[in-house]
């Protein structure tokens, strides 16, 4: 039996006296972590992250009704994606297959290519991923963003640190 009829574990430890010696552990662990830090485990500071999101099929109007200094929310993760720091709005185009099977370039009606630019506080990680407050971003990564009252979901093509 583990626990005897005294309350004694392997009828040598009080398993009240256990509890409060991983208690004091746990206090001195936890105390040193706090005033001392880890040695060895940092996350870099804090600096302007510039991030590149392009959308090939936006409606014109959703497109045309951005702005510089738009906030920009990330709708997949709920979380920050920065502000609006440059953008542009081009004719949209689409890879598509005629009736020949030959692959041709065309343009949508009613749709744009838009190409935003945020600015967020971050770093880059070691990968290359920026990091924003609890999340990670890649290229190629495909997510919905909500910039001023327009939602677009498209790719981030590009991550930079913003040159002072």
């Amino acid at each position: 039996m583990i626990i005897d009829k005294n309350g004694k574990l392997f009828g040598k430890v009080s398993v009240i006296d256990l509890v409060i010696v991983i208690a004091v552990l746990a206090l001195a662990i936890f105390a040193v972590i706090r005033f001392f830090g880890l040695d060895g485990v940092s996350t870099p500071e804090d600096q302007t992250i510039i991030i590149g999101f392009t959308q090939y099929d936006a409606p014109d109007y959703a497109a045309n009704a951005v702005k510089i200094g738009d906030y920009c929310y990330n709708v997949s993760e709920k979380g920050p994606f920065g502000y609006v720091s440059d953008f542009s709005v081009r004719e949209s185009r689409f890879n598509n297959i005629d009736a020949d099977g030959n692959f041709v370039i065309t343009q949508l009606d009613g749709f744009a290519t838009i190409e935003i630019f945020t600015e967020a506080e971050g770093y880059i990680s070691e990968k290359g991923g920026a990091v924003i407050g609890d999340l990670t971003f890649y290229l190629g990564k495909t997510i919905e963003i909500r910039c001023g009252n327009s939602a677009f979901y498209g790719r981030i093509t590009s991550i930079d640190a913003k040159e002072n």
